[in-house]
């Protein structure tokens, strides 16, 4: 939200905006405009500086006499400075006030802002001339709909109120303003200098900021032996490209940068860093003095800010003389105008600027003429090659008021009911003699109503409410008189309450063969929500239960059957169920849930046996079988049990395995979702080839065929072809040497490959036996 303050409307003017808005010769005078014909300019500033929104009210060139002359040179300054009137014509005037007490409040909701200010004009002029005060206060409320950006939402003194003429208001306008979210792209900073990336990021830095974000980096250096890559940026997050779009979000990331460290051992800890080789002095911090000049000597790009601060302006220091503020009281204010600049123009200053603020006057003869000055007559004034404002409140004869009327009867019968969780329709009966009808809106029933708008007929649907609220409703008719609504009394308040939310997110999973998982997202307010189902998802549907939490499980459906789902949150208001709106329509078929605990181990040296556990409610399994994780998987059969052998494999090969189970339903099989893929390799052949070699008087070497697939090798020693065999060790070569034996001595050996898959061992036969005998 951002405040903006209007300063006293309606007590002054810019002269040379009125001569922008209408030529030299063409100047408004004695006419009384409707609120259609008017315009108004409007100039922001900050709020915290004493400052705000002014209105200048202006009218088209009408066809009556005493014009501006058309010879006149003034040209107008372009900037409008912010103006506050005294309360009260200066002593000097001639003129006199309005004698009414008391104005209304005229509706401006749904109005533009600039028409609001228009509309508000005469009725700030009216109070002025009661030593009165209006100020407007406008809130700019952020909605993502363009067509609502500077239209008033809502008024705090609101429509019809009647307010003293000698006194002070504050009014509250909240405006609708459109808002956008702006993105930024992360650009690409590696292989930069730590210098060069610290400027390629600054627009983004600076654009972020002003986005209500910020850009953390962290600095991770890798040391590097290549000297030339000293300081250059190895990797970046966030990646180049990355989008970063969310307002009010710190983005955290970390750059990693090569550190060049030498190949001999730094002498001392105490040792200052070295300077790059490539010369460029190391980096003052960010937080310091301003970042260097990068390598290629490219100045620092201006943020994207943008503008520079501009230099402070200076002025002479030699003092003029006061010369006295010249008396135009009483005469024509194009008269006055002329006097002015002809005795304080150059050299006392070197601009004179005249701000006019229009007031109404019953008196014709004053009509055009200034009521009063500031500077006043004879104050003195002191020149420096400087501009001067001049301030004149100048008659403007008053319209003729409209003669009155009988107003309108008050709309009776008047009903308010919820709609859905964000509108209400609001109804009354038809009043005889109305044009229309204006509805109002308030949360409270003493509160404050604001005006919703206007309608002719007897209904009218408040909408863009929120859910589980209570509204309060009043209505008032209106008749045209002249032109002009003339309002009846307010009709008596009603109220209604919005319908909960509709329960977002909601989801149907399959939960078994039986079964379905129905959830949704919390809604607000709500005590516990009801689900509904059906078999179509425009047929009838059945409630199934009510529940407290966000999901109910469905059960007791038929396998394969499409079922539809929705669900409606209720609150309990004495002792009663309140629903809201249901949510949209889901579904699901409940279908078998997935193996799970699936196991594939080597069988023999061309089987793998597959296994499962059990899956409730289903009549079998069928397993696929492929030859790469994520390959075409062809099905090798399907079974009742919990396992299945795959043979015909080929020994040395990977194969992959999946299941999924099945319910049949007349004749036709309903498939539930795949197991997670597992893989084995089928048990080794035995090794080939197998030989025993003499090293030496101690030592015979044993070497094999390598065999496809196998993990490794356990080689076994003993005594006799028959004997007891010990293993002599593991190896994943295809050969072991045997040492420490006795020379002489026939030995015998024999070989077995073996796969490990998750820790476990599988093996192949064992070769044929061989024998040697270690000689001298």
């Amino acid at each position: 939200m951002k405040n903006r303050l209007v300063s006293t409307i309606g007590i002054s003017t810019v002269l040379s905006l009125l001569i922008t808005l209408f030529p030299v010769g063409s100047m408004p005078k004695g006419k009384v405009l409707a609120a259609s014909e008017k315009t108004s300019i409007v100039e922001t500033v900050s709020p915290d500086d004493g400052q705000g929104l002014n209105l200048y009210k202006t009218t088209p060139t009408p066809t009556t006499p005493n014009r501006p002359s058309p010879t006149s040179k003034y040209t107008p300054t372009p900037t409008v400075p912010t103006v506050t009137l005294p309360h009260a014509p200066s002593p000097t005037s001639k003129y006199t006030p309005t004698p009414a007490s008391t104005v209304v409040m005229p509706n401006v909701v749904d109005l533009t802002i600039e028409e609001a200010l228009i509309v508000l004009h005469p009725l700030a002029l009216a109070m002025y001339d009661n030593s009165g005060c209006l100020r407007v206060y406008i809130d700019d409320v952020e909605t993502h709909d363009p067509s609502q950006d500077g239209i008033v939402i809502s008024q705090d003194i609101e429509a019809g109120t009647v307010m003293e003429l000698d006194s002070e208001y504050f009014l509250k306008l909240e405006v609708g303003e459109y808002v956008f979210n702006p993105s930024f792209v992360m650009p690409n900073i590696v292989d930069l200098t730590i210098e060069e990336a610290l400027m390629v990021l600054d627009p983004l830095l600076e654009a972020l900021n002003d986005n209500h974000s910020s850009l953390g980096l962290g600095l991770k250096e890798i040391t590097t032996s290549f000297p030339d890559k000293d300081g250059l940026i190895l990797s970046q997050f966030p990646e180049a490209g990355t989008v970063l779009d969310q307002p009010d979000t710190e983005y955290v990331g970390e750059i990693t940068v090569l550190k060049y460290v030498p190949a001999t051992p730094v002498p001392s800890m105490n040792t200052p860093r070295p300077t790059p080789i490539s010369g460029t002095p190391i980096p003052t911090p960010i937080s310091g003095t301003p970042r260097p000049t990068p390598i290629s000597g490219t100045p620092i790009p201006t943020p994207i800010s943008g503008t520079p601060i501009p230099t402070p302006i200076t002025h002479a220091a030699t003092p003029y003389p006061a010369v006295p503020m010249p008396d135009v009281v009483g005469m024509y204010y194009q008269d006055a105008e002329t006097k002015i600049r002809q005795e304080l123009q150059s050299p006392v200053f070197d601009e004179v600027n005249i701000e006019i603020a229009w007031v109404q006057n019953y008196d014709s003869q004053k009509d055009f003429t200034v009521l009063s000055q500031n500077p006043t007559a004879g104050s003195p004034v002191y020149g420096n090659h400087s501009r001067i404002t001049v301030k004149l409140i100048v008659a403007e004869k008053a319209p003729t008021p409209s003669p009155t009327s009988a107003k309108p009867g008050k709309p009776e019968n008047v009903k308010a009911v919820a709609e859905s969780a964000s509108s209400i329709k609001v109804s009354w009966d038809a009043v005889s003699d109305a044009a229309g009808y204006q509805v109002w809106r308030g949360t409270s029933a003493n509160g404050t109503f604001t005006a919703i708008g206007s309608v002719t007929t007897t209904s009218r649907v408040s909408t863009g409410l929120t859910a589980g609220t209570t509204y309060y409703y009043k209505v008032r008719s209106y008749k045209m008189v002249e032109g002009q609504k003339v309002y009846g009394d307010y009709s008596s308040v009603v109220s209604a309450e919005t319908l909960l939310a509709k329960p977002a997110g909601v989801k149907a999973v399959s939960e078994s063969a039986t079964s379905v998982n129905v959830s949704w997202n919390a809604v607000s307010g709500a005590a516990g929500y009801q689900v509904w189902r059906g078999t179509s998802s425009t047929g009838t549907f059945t409630a199934v239960g009510s529940v407290t939490g966000t999901n109910r499980v469905c059960s007791g459906l038929t396998t394969g059957t499409t079922y539809y789902f929705k669900v409606r949150a209720y609150k309990e208001v004495s002792g009663k169920k309140v629903y809201g709106d249901y949510s949209t329509v889901v579904n699901a078929a409940p279908k078998p849930a997935a193996p799970s605990n699936v196991k594939a181990v080597p069988e023999t040296t061309t089987g793998i046996k597959i296994s499962w556990s059990a899956v409730s409610g289903v009549t079998g399994y069928q397993v696929l079988r492929s030859t790469s994780a994520t390959g075409t998987f062809t099905a090798i059969g399907s079974v009742t049990e919990t396992s299945r052998v795959s043979t015909g494999l080929t020994a040395g090969t990977t194969y992959y395995y999946k299941v999924r189970a099945y319910k049949e339903v007349n004749g036709t099989r309903i498939y539930g979702a795949f197991s997670s893929v597992v893989s084995a390799m089928p048990k080794p052949t035995a090794p080939g080839g197998v030989k025993a070699t003499v090293s030496s008087a101690t030592k015979v070497t044993v070497s094999w065929n390598a065999v496809a697939g196998a993990t490794g090798y356990e080689v076994y020693r003993a005594t006799s072809a028959t004997g007891t065999y010990s293993k002599l060790g593991t190896v994943t070569t295809t050969s072991r040497a045997c040492p420490g034996l006795t020379t002489g001595t026939k030995y015998y050996f024999k070989v077995r490959a073996y796969v490990e898959i998750n820790g476990t061992k599988y093996y192949s036969n064992y070769s044929s036996v061989v024998n040697a005998t270690p000689k001298k």
